[in-house]
């Protein structure tokens, strides 16, 4: 599956990500899920910038880590 940015502010101009499941044998009926992202960004340099992508950086990681999580939970039959 692949999903486009819909929304862009001043920091960010665009944004791809790719999911999919990728099968492993060696392990039984299992699978990988592998996302990749790819954003595209302006206005993070500078002073003000380097705390402001800090900041980015820290949501991105605890946002996507929630996502998988969320998203381990439903696929393994969770809610």
């Amino acid at each position: 599956m692949a999903s486009k940015m819909l929304y862009a502010s001043h920091y960010f101009w665009t944004g791809l990500e790719l999911r999919v499941l990728m099968p492993d044998p060696s392990r039984g009926p299992g699978f990988w899920f592998v996302t990749i992202n790819r954003n595209r960004s302006d206005g993070l340099s500078g002073f003000t910038g380097m705390i402001v992508r800090r900041r980015v950086r820290r949501e991105v990681q605890s946002g996507s880590l929630a996502a998988l999580r969320s998203t381990k939970r439903l696929m393994e039959g969770g809610r």
